[in-house]
């Protein structure tokens, strides 16, 4: 249990608080930590991969957290991407 973000202890990095528990520098503070840029890459790759096929296609997003949010109604790939790089980790526990 835990955050993606906790790196020590399983505690909730709730807006990326504490700091010395759960942000790594090497990114923004909207994107908190390591783990949830990977997250964030992972799900573009996908969308990229997925867009490849041959047909219509459109793409909602859903942020999970302590709750869950509307990210983006369908959309396309660019504006899928754009909210996934948009996105800013609000911490909440895993199971």
């Amino acid at each position: 249990s835990g955050s993606v973000c906790s790196k020590f202890n399983p505690i909730g990095c709730n807006s990326c608080n504490p700091f010395d528990e759960c942000r790594d520098f090497t990114v923004n503070l909207e994107t908190c930590c390591d783990n949830f840029r990977s997250i964030q890459d992972f799900t573009i790759d996908m969308v990229t991969a997925l867009d490849r096929f041959d047909g219509e296609k459109s793409y909602s997003m859903v942020q999970f957290a302590s709750g869950g949010t509307l990210e983006q109604f369908p959309g396309d790939k660019l504006s899928t991407i754009d909210s996934v790089n948009g996105l800013v980790y609000t911490g909440g526990a895993t199971n």
